[in-house]
């Protein structure tokens, strides 16, 4: 005996019409029980127009939700890629330009919030505890988020110095994170400073990594040839300023390693 007839029994003409229009979804069973519940039935033409009228209202349905799901789709597609774009560092347009000063101006502007929090309880701590003011590792302290705050003010409003500023910074982070993840990856295992430590925290090597790409596609980002025509800097000076910025790196974490 056919297993569906009695559950096939209770479906609409409708429901058993979709059944017949599927057959490719349904075993074979199923199908002929579909089919002998409609022949007992004996539809007329009115009742048959009827079901299939039900099916097409469905069909709409079916078909309206899976549009608005693909404008959803599209409209989170778009969105995502506009955002890529806005970062990326190939840039066609003084407006993508723009976009991206003002993102990268966001970004860097938490940072120097977030900087300016955490080291001057550390430049409280240490004076407190008999530090002087003119402490390497005091000034370099308030002078980090103090560049930065400086750089993120002045590239926001479209000035060189914002650009040669910023290129620093980003600079002697990228250097400073690559040379941290060499050192605690290895170097340091039998040598120590505290003023180092205390400075430069030890971690995960791969946090100092993921540091280093950040800092330098921002880097590489605002030296591409859109964004130096935007704040009007030049290739050279952009090499002189990216420079600096490694040797006050290498210099600083050189002056720790002597100390």
């Amino acid at each position: 005996m056919n297993p569906f007839l009695n559950r096939y029994e209770t479906y609409s003409n409708a429901d058993l019409l979709r059944v017949l229009e599927n057959e490719e979804s349904y075993q074979v069973e199923a199908v002929e029980a579909a089919k002998d519940i409609l022949a007992k039935r004996n539809l007329s033409d009115r009742e048959l127009d009827e079901a299939k009228r039900v099916l097409e209202i469905e069909k709409d349905k079916e078909l309206e939700r899976l549009e608005e799901r693909e404008r959803v789709k599209t409209t989170a597609i778009n969105y995502f890629y506009g955002a890529i774009d806005s970062i990326h560092p190939i840039q066609k347009s003084e407006i993508q330009a723009g976009r991206m000063v003002i993102l990268i101006s966001i970004v860097f502007g938490l940072i120097a919030l977030y900087n300016w929090y955490t080291n001057l309880g550390f430049v409280q701590f240490a004076l407190i505890h008999g530090a002087s003011l003119y402490d390497i590792t005091t000034i370099e302290s308030l002078f980090i988020p103090l560049l930065l705050t400086i750089a993120v003010v002045q590239f926001c409003r479209i000035k060189k110095s914002g650009w040669f500023l910023l290129a620093f910074y980003l600079t002697y982070s990228t250097v400073g994170s690559l040379s941290l993840m060499i050192l605690y990856g290895g170097f340091l295992s039998d040598w120590n400073s505290v003023h180092f430590i205390v400075l430069y925290p030890s971690t995960n090597p791969e946090t100092y990594l993921f540091l280093s790409l950040f800092y330098g596609l921002t880097l590489w980002g605002i030296t591409f040839k859109k964004m130096l025509e935007h704040f009007g800097v030049s290739r050279r000076e952009a090499v002189v300023t990216i420079g600096l910025g490694a040797v006050a790196s290498n210099a600083i974490i050189l002056s720790f390693m002597i100390t």
